[in-house]
């Protein structure tokens, strides 16, 4: 089964997404399961799909 790593720390958004994913074959995994405390990054922009953006740049980095 593939694995994705669901890039948020919000519990119930780690559980809908886990549910959504193993729906579609896929094996969702979150920091926590991967043993990750990554800082949080910062939300500057005004929008969903900006802060969005801006939250996955900075989980990569």
């Amino acid at each position: 089964m593939k694995q994705i790593l669901i890039a948020t720390t919000n519990p119930g958004k780690i559980m809908t997404a886990k549910k959504i994913l193993g729906r579609l074959g896929y094996e969702g995994l979150s920091f926590a399961d991967l043993n990750l405390r990554p800082d949080e990054p910062d939300e500057t922009q005004t929008t969903a799909e900006k802060i969005a953006a801006e939250k996955a740049l900075g989980y990569a980095k």
